[in-house]
């Protein structure tokens, strides 16, 4: 997971936005909140108008997050369902909010809807569990609306969770381990239970991110390479078969940057998704003398990609 801030949305949008939910907002009870903002969601598209303004806040969730349109929480399904951060089963005033919008996966959405927590006291490190909302059950309105939930519009996850490499494992970040104060609980709290909600270590998961951290060494390792070669011969020599295009360029220093210029667009490409594995990857090259280290030492603008 990563933090993501989308392009601003039109005018146009916002005021569509901002109309929905002064709609749901006038309601005198949360019940009856719940019900209009589940009765407008569902009917979302249904002018050319609102059809306009929700295919744009789909592109540009989607660009936000991967260009391959991967689900932001988990980087490997397919996102097909703008997501409220804060659901909107809880938290009808936010059902129409940019910023409480992200693009993901059936699958995250569901296991996070499932699973939600709240800080059951605002400010504290109380934890309180959500009761699912099941169709045709009564709206349930939470005690507070501090959610126990990384909200990546807002904060960065990689603050929060740290990526083992080798195991393709998230596990909160070590330093949240010596929390003793009130707000550094919260944050410990907010890093196992997103992890705990989205359910992020399940096995296909985690040997997706192996896989995609093994392609990205691979990369990392041809840019080393190419940094260290000094003539044509040595680049044939280095490289597979795909670069042969790149060395018919006019001359040894156009060959090289070609080269290194598609090495960098496999690795911003992102094509096997988990763009965070290569974020881990920068933020941890230095544990790693023997290859990240020193790759890293030979093409130091891949620190950049």
């Amino acid at each position: 997971m990563k933090k993501i801030e989308p392009k601003d949305l039109s005018a146009a949008d916002i005021n569509t936005l901002a109309t929905k939910q002064a709609t749901v907002n006038l309601k005198t009870n949360f019940s009856k909140k719940s019900n209009k903002a589940a009765s407008l969601w569902t009917n979302k598209k249904g002018t050319s108008a609102k059809k306009s303004a929700f295919d744009e806040i789909e592109k540009k969730l989607k660009k936000a997050i991967l260009p391959n349109g991967y689900c932001h929480y988990c980087e490997h399904n397919e996102a097909s369902e703008i997501e409220h951060i804060c659901p909107k089963s809880y938290f009808p005033e936010q059902t129409f909010v940019w910023e409480n919008y992200l693009f993901i996966c059936g699958e995250c959405n569901r296991t996070k809807l499932a699973h939600f927590r709240i800080f059951n006291a605002t400010g504290s490190n109380n934890i309180q569990e959500l009761p699912n909302p099941v169709k045709g059950s009564p709206a349930f309105q939470p005690p507070t609306t501090d959610i126990c939930f990384i909200q990546s519009r807002l904060e960065n996850p990689m603050e929060y969770l740290l990526l083992d490499l080798k195991t393709g494992i998230f596990i909160e970040l070590p330093i949240l381990e010596e929390a003793t104060s009130v707000p550094e609980k919260r944050h410990r709290a907010k890093a196992e239970q997103t992890r705990k909600i989205l359910d992020l270590n399940r096995e296909i998961l985690r040997k997706s991110r192996q896989n995609v951290a093994t392609h990205y060494k691979v990369q990392l390792e041809y840019a080393a390479k190419i940094a260290n070669s000094n003539s044509t011969p040595q680049l044939k020599n280095k490289l597979p078969d795909y670069f042969q295009e790149c060395l018919t360029k006019i001359d040894f220093p156009a060959r090289k940057s070609a080269c290194l210029n598609l090495v960098k667009s496999n690795v911003q490409k992102h094509p096997y998704g988990n763009p965070t594995v290569w974020e881990e990857i920068k933020r941890q090259y230095f544990l790693y003398p023997d290859d990240l280290a020193a790759w890293f030492a030979a093409c130091p603008d891949a620190l950049n990609w």
